[in-house]
């Protein structure tokens, strides 16, 4: 049997190994993009920060490939596949057969349909050569603008900050996530980002990058100019040009079941190319995320049907944001919830639960991260509460159910909810709490 990967995905290079320990005689190929091994994309920022080295952010050096006789074409670049033929074609002519194929990258990223994106000074710091070049040039540049609506992106620019840099934070909608997060949460992150010395910019986009061969300034959506020398998309999704024509169902990445077979059979597609990703829970749990993944193919692999999930993903968000520490556990956005909000002295935020006709459906926390374990439990389990009798509910401000055309379609992308539990009402107790203008350039 001959086992291709496509692209330097952890996780699928993870997989060879489990397959290589289960069978000696298989071929195994990885059709690399760049010449570096496969990399873990939730070290990119901290390798930015210079918190850690180049060699932390490698999965394992080249002697790993050899030892488990894995081969690396590096030096031809790959045109198209054929799912079918379960063929691969290279620039040079050559083609390359294989039984199983695993599209785990792209070479590319497709960013926004601006005018100027193809100079030099625009990343989406998804891929281990965007971070090597942006690293390589931080000591040169004064001004980032990063244009995101995601956890991912905030904590980017959180990290970019503080290396010095001004940092401008475009939101191209009124909050974070609104298909997660209500106002209230979604105006804590935006303030905590605030106060680590982002310049936050809401319901505005880049327009235009203005420059000759490199970036010098972007124009946005609302007529202001600023000088920068990058720009950053972290959404740019996965440019899989390479699949077209080869009879795999497209979308903005490649369709799949939920055990990561594609519409072709055994033709699996990973990590950030596949319909199911979900890139705040990946660069907050990789660890737990790659586990799920890869029972996942184990299910696929053995035959098993789309319902016989092998794993869940993982359900709450931990981030540390301004020097603090929010717990992110569901969903907090959608039509006719009730809000029980308090208030820091400070006007922060510390505290939101969400409940949804009696049931706890989301919840966000400040500094609490000893009751997150229990959240997600109930939030998991749809389990009722009663907020007049549970102590988690005593400090809070209650809001009313709102029902609008305004309101957003919540969709659980903290929270995976592919089994539920029985309602019931035997939630334990959490431990009582502790108290505790710019100018352009």
């Amino acid at each position: 049997m001959t086992y291709v990967v496509v692209g330097q995905s952890v996780s699928a290079i993870r997989y060879l190994e489990k397959i290589r320990a289960a069978d000696p005689g298989a071929e195994l190929v990885c059709v690399a993009f760049d010449a570096h091994g496969a990399a873990f994309p939730e070290r990119f920022a901290d390798w930015l920060a210079r918190k850690i080295s180049r060699r932390d952010v490698v999965y394992h050096n080249e002697k790993f490939y050899q030892d488990l006789n894995i081969q690396l074409i590096r030096e031809k670049k790959l045109n198209r596949i054929n799912v079918g033929r379960k063929t691969l074609f290279f620039d040079d002519k050559s083609r390359l057969q294989a039984d199983v194929i695993f599209i785990a990258e792209s070479d590319k990223r497709l960013f926004p349909e601006v005018k100027g994106v193809t100079r030099q000074g625009v990343f989406s710091l998804q891929t281990y050569a965007e971070v090597d070049q942006l690293s390589a040039m931080i000591n040169r540049i004064d001004t980032i603008v990063v244009e995101s609506r995601t956890l991912t992106g905030v904590m980017l620019a959180q990290t970019l900050a503080a290396q010095d840099k001004e940092v401008i934070f475009c939101l191209p909608s009124d909050r974070i996530r609104p298909d997660c997060f209500n106002e209230a949460v979604s105006n804590t992150i935006l303030t905590l980002l605030e106060h680590g010395g982002v310049r936050v910019i809401r319901q505005t986009r880049v327009q235009e990058i203005l420059g000759e061969q490199d970036v010098k300034a972007v124009r946005l959506n609302i007529g202001k100019v600023i000088a920068a020398e990058v720009v950053v998309f972290p959404e740019a999704l996965p440019d899989l040009r390479f699949c077209s024509g080869s009879g795999l169902e497209l979308k903005e990445r490649i369709v799949t079941d939920a055990l990561c077979r594609t519409s072709v059979e055994q033709v699996f597609a990973l990590d950030a190319v596949a319909e199911h990703f979900r890139q705040d829970l990946w660069m907050f749990h990789p660890k737990g995320c790659r586990a799920v993944q890869e029972e996942r193919l184990d299910a696929a692999l053995a035959g098993h049907p789309e319902g016989d999930l092998a794993g869940r993903w993982p359900d709450t968000i931990i981030l540390n944001l301004g020097g603090r520490e929010i717990s992110l556990c569901g969903t907090l956005a959608g039509d006719a919830v009730e809000s029980y909000t308090k208030t820091s002295d400070e006007g922060i935020l510390e505290k939101c639960l969400v409940l949804k006709d009696g049931v706890l459906c989301g919840a966000m926390l400040m500094n609490r991260a000893e009751v997150v374990p229990d959240l997600a439990h109930w939030i998991q389990g749809q389990k009722s509460v009663d907020p007049q009798i549970h102590p988690l509910f005593s400090d809070c401000q209650h809001y009313a159910p709102e029902i609008g055309p305004e309101q957003v379609q919540a969709e659980p992308a903290v929270l995976e909810a592919e089994e539920s539990g029985g309602k019931g009402t035997d939630i334990p107790s959490p431990q009582k709490q502790d108290p505790s203008g710019p100018v352009d350039k």
